[in-house]
């Protein structure tokens, strides 16, 4: 089953752009509440993964805003950068560089929730791209009684339209093994840079999309009329 990419107006989702959003301490609230109950980490007075804060361009994707309560969020993470650095994103700051050949022995003595990341992927593909460029897919947060294909699918689409909203090409994350080996089978351009190794709880996977590779068609056509008539587009 190849991915149906669906325009943005038929998915219940919004964007939340601003920490004065009514929205936004909602998308934190759900969020942290996610990676507490899974125990991904500890509960603290905030309720909100503090983590993120230091990322000044930090945006959610919320789904379910046609409803009483969002059931899920993604957010992501642009920057200023005009250089690669490890420290413009979150998938990146805290993960190890490792030689290809020692994947498989770094990652069954990685014993501290790290993120392995191959030297000659983040040498020769990560180095080489803008770092405006690119956007870091740091958490993506459903409810478990909403946790099916759509919700998941329109958090993704979303999110890649404004990626191309803003320009952006590319996608840095950290995704599940199992939830990877599905969305590959399904067509989106996926490409690991690292092993799988445990992570927040399960094994997870970290990845680079070059988000122009996909989808093609109509709706790589809408976004670039979109584009030129500048009905989308700008700064957050």
């Amino acid at each position: 089953m190849k991915w149906r990419f669906n325009p943005p107006w038929r998915n219940e989702t919004r964007i939340v752009a601003s920490s004065r959003d009514p929205f936004w301490q909602r998308c934190e609230h759900l969020e942290f509440k996610v990676f507490s109950d899974c125990q991904y980490i500890q509960g603290n007075g905030l309720q909100r993964i503090h983590a993120f804060d230091r990322y000044q361009r930090s945006v959610f994707v919320a789904s379910g805003c046609g409803q009483d309560d969002i059931s899920g969020v993604i957010r992501l993470i642009f920057n200023n950068g005009r250089d690669m650095k490890k420290s413009y994103f979150p998938t990146l700051s805290g993960a190890r560089l490792i030689h290809r050949s020692d994947g498989g022995r770094a990652a069954s003595e990685n014993n501290s929730d790290r993120l392995l990341i191959y030297k000659d992927r983040y040498t020769a593909d990560l180095l080489s791209l803008p770092a405006d460029g690119c956007v870091d897919v740091s958490t993506m947060s459903v409810l478990p009684e909403k946790r099916d294909a759509s919700i998941s699918r329109s958090l993704i689409t979303r999110a890649i339209l404004l990626a191309w909203e803003m320009s952006v090409r590319y996608a840095l994350g950290a995704i599940d093994t199992r939830f990877l080996e599905k969305l590959l089978s399904r067509g989106l351009p996926f490409v690991p840079i690292g092993p799988s190794v445990p992570y927040w709880g399960s094994p997870t996977t970290p990845v680079l999309m070059d988000t122009y590779r996909i989808p093609k068609g109509v709706g790589r056509m809408m976004i670039q009329i979109m584009k030129f008539k500048a009905m989308i587009g700008g700064t957050i």
